[in-house]
């Protein structure tokens, strides 16, 4: 099966990445005003009516603020100010000042890294209702950080928030339900809260419908469905869809085989920070396959942005590129060394590769 976009593990973790949905409340003119600037982007008349309701004792708006230090919202990222700020909003009862708190122990940023009050104040936050900490209390769980591993218990919160309304949980609940983490394996309620998460906007999701379509997952495959929901999410700025409908073009499913539009496509997603898409591009010129010319040195450029960006296959590449000397000097340490970042992350190849190099006495083993 195809891999599925657990946003269990990218989109919907806002640990160390996004601030998650802002906390309803208050009421107050300037208040409001700073909501409706900061929703359209607007920093710079934003800032100024939130530090002023701050200064006056706006728990929420000091919670607000807290935000902006920590993620860098219109203002240079300080996460000791930010945590100060957090941790006076959560010492006055503020849910969303106890999710930053959470937030920034699980991250260290501000504090000492400390997982144990990562999942205090997360649950002080997720008991008032924030959904954004039921989420972070689900990832303490799923990578047992602070508490025994437990996905049964992690299900149940990501849970909790999806039936709240979280998106970003609905899409972690379908895919603790693809993949039978702490769940009986079930792809149609997978897909059903896939469906439940896209309704409401979520590109991970539509990323997600589409793989399911093209797979023939519980629905009759149609790539054509599978296109149009890629197209949903890439319009988004979801990087896997992108890459994703560079495979259709690059293979001609559902749309006309055209290797330039896929191209464009694996570029577009690698703009985006896509690894698959950097590795693609390195294949394609490493195989002179794909509507570009065979290019070693453009390869290995390629694959050491994939491996840069966590590609194991990628990282692969670049040992066997440095034990034959091609697109780079030979170098078989360098090799070695790739090969064991590779097989570190999961790649079997690799860990072939690696054992040849000691048993001809190319490197020596640590």
């Amino acid at each position: 099966m195809k891999k599925i976009v657990g946003l269990l593990l990218i989109l919907s973790m806002l640990f160390c990445s996004t601030a998650g949905a802002f906390a309803e409340g208050g009421g107050e003119e300037v208040l409001a005003d700073w909501k409706e600037s900061f929703e359209n982007e607007d920093y710079k008349t934003a800032l100024p009516l939130l530090q002023e309701a701050s200064s006056g004792g706006d728990i929420e708006a000091t919670a607000a603020l807290a935000r902006c230090y920590i993620y860098g919202y219109g203002i240079e990222t300080d996460y000791d100010k930010g945590f100060e700020l957090a941790q006076k909003a959560a010492d006055a009862g503020n849910a969303y000042g106890m999710f930053l708190v959470g937030t920034c122990y699980a991250c260290g940023d501000g504090v000492t890294q400390d997982y144990s009050k990562a999942m205090e104040w997360n649950r002080k936050a997720a008991e008032l209702g924030n959904t954004s900490a039921m989420i972070n209390v689900g990832l303490l769980y799923f990578n047992g950080d602070g508490v025994e591993q437990d996905y049964k218990e992690a299900a149940e919160w990501y849970l909790k928030a999806a039936e709240l309304g979280n998106s970003a949980a609905m899409v972690s609940v379908g895919y603790f339900y693809d993949k039978g983490y702490g769940v009986d394996q079930n792809y149609r309620t997978a897909f059903d809260w896939f469906q439940k998460a896209a309704d409401l906007g979520n590109a991970g999701a539509m990323s997600n419908i589409g793989i399911y379509y093209e797979s023939g997952i519980v629905v009759e495959q149609d790539y054509t469905k599978a296109f149009d929901w890629y197209q949903k999410a890439a319009e988004k700025g979801n990087s896997d869809a992108a890459f994703r409908i560079g495979l259709l073009y690059a293979f001609g499913n559902g749309v006309e085989l055209d290797y330039d539009a896929a191209q464009d496509w694996f570029q577009k997603a690698a703009d985006l920070g896509n690894a698959d898409a950097m590795e693609s591009i390195a294949y394609s010129y490493h195989a002179g396959k794909y509507g570009v010319k065979q290019d070693y040195s453009k390869a290995f450029e390629w694959y050491q942005r994939a491996a840069d960006h966590g590609n194991n296959e990628a990282m692969c590449m670049l040992g066997r590129y440095y034990e034959a000397g091609t697109g780079a000097d030979q170098n078989y340490d360098m090799a070695a060394a790739w090969y064991s970042k590779a097989m570190e992350a999961g790649n079997e190849e690799a860990t072939r590769k690696l054992n040849q190099l000691y048993s001809k006495g190319l490197v020596k083993r640590p």
